[in-house]
């Protein structure tokens, strides 16, 4: 057999040689594809290389299909092609800058400074601790323990007033004593007025305590107390402020001798702080029957 080349249009010749009788074959050059950069017709097939391949290897429609299904793995349908990638991504070219960017306009979780208002609206901060320092937030709880309302309640402390106070109405404390003879400890921290509802059984002391710690110097107070007389008249003898003796200034001039019998003796006390430690008494009494 024969093989012969047509070097004028390319085609192949094949004859037998043998004797047999067999007539040559000839073969186009049309029906070939070259050895360099052959172009094929058709629906040529080669082996499918395996999953992960990265090698020369013509790669097949069914390995290159396996490559992409596993590159799409199991996103959503919406979120399966690059243009869609790119579409959630605002097409934004510099997304990574665009995010950090937006993210350091944020607060924190663990804290931070704020530069401008809040708008609540109707929302509620919930959660708050109390405050500690000047600057804080202030919770409800910390108002309602700390303030007075407006529809009043109880002061634990002084109230200081450096401008004209318009009172309606004031209810004054009155402790009830019901002692009749000894020194009367008269704590001005406690109470205004006091009444003592038993016949008084001797002449007593009275002795104001707290009067110091209380009074700014140039401020005052005065104070009240109701002593009822029986059969035998007795009177306040001895005067005392913080345990030290005073001698009271009376309303007309003249310091009580006794008390008026079958009745409620009633004086009235007026202390005025002049420097520390030291007292303007002004004081009177009145027979109340």
């Amino acid at each position: 057999m024969s093989i012969k080349l047509n070097s004028a249009n390319g085609s192949i010749t094949i004859s037998p040689e043998d004797g047999s009788g067999n007539a040559a074959v000839t073969f186009p050059r049309s029906g070939f594809a070259s050895i360099a950069s052959p172009t094929f017709t058709g629906t040529p097939a080669a082996p499918t290389a395996s999953t992960g391949t990265n090698t020369t290897q013509i790669a097949t429609t069914a390995f290159v299909q396996t490559e992409v299904s596993g590159l799409v793995d199991s996103a959503p349908s919406t979120l399966n092609t690059l243009n869609e990638l790119a579409a959630a991504l605002g097409d934004d070219a510099s997304f990574s800058t665009t995010v950090t960017n937006s993210i350091a306009t944020k607060l924190p979780l663990a804290g931070g400074t704020m530069t401008g208002a809040i708008a609540m609206g109707t929302a509620k901060i919930t959660g708050l601790g109390d405050p500690s320092s000047a600057q804080d937030a202030a919770t409800k709880n910390y108002t309602d323990t700390t303030f007075l309302g407006l529809s009043g309640g109880t002061l634990t402390g002084a109230l200081v007033v450096n401008n004209t106070l318009d009172i309606e109405e004031v209810y004054e404390k009155v402790t009830v004593q019901t002692s009749t003879t000894g020194t009367i400890t008269f704590d001005t921290t406690a109470q205004a007025v006091e009444l003592y509802t038993a016949n008084q059984a001797a002449n007593r002391t009275i002795n104001f305590t707290n009067v110091n710690s209380n009074l700014a110097i140039g401020q005052s107070l005065t104070v009240s107390i109701s002593m009822t007389q029986g059969s035998t008249a007795y009177y306040l003898n001895a005067y005392q402020v913080d345990s030290s003796s005073v001698t009271p200034k009376w309303a007309g001039g003249s310091a009580p001798t006794a008390g008026n019998a079958s009745s409620i003796d009633t004086y009235t006390f007026t202390i005025i702080k002049t420097a520390n430690a030291t007292f303007t008494v002004l004081a009177s009494l009145t027979k109340f029957a």
